[in-house]
């Protein structure tokens, strides 16, 4: 098992600004991270959630299902999965 604080995620990330994203947010920078998952059906509590696009699926319409699950937080590439406001105050 993997486990890495929030912050960590933002310093991997950093590239993003470049690209207009944006970095973890200090207020849940340490939070610790126990896995990384792709799949919203395999959530444990403690898990990153990357939300991927695929031919097939968007992982943005499960982000509410991975925070329910118990995601820590998720990496998206696009903003409240077309309005939803399921996705609470989990870090994005």
């Amino acid at each position: 098992m993997i486990e890495f604080r929030l912050s960590r995620v933002g310093e991997v990330v950093e590239a993003l600004r470049l690209c207009s994203g944006q970095a973890v947010p200090a207020g849940v920078a340490d939070r610790v991270i126990q896995r990384v998952c792709t799949d919203s059906r395999q959530i444990e509590k403690g898990d990153l959630f990357f939300a991927l696009s695929g031919e097939h699926f968007d992982g943005h319409e499960f982000v509410g299902q991975a925070i329910k699950a118990g995601a820590v937080a998720a990496v998206v590439e696009k903003d409240g999965a077309g309005g939803s406001s399921d996705w609470g105050e989990l870090p994005v």
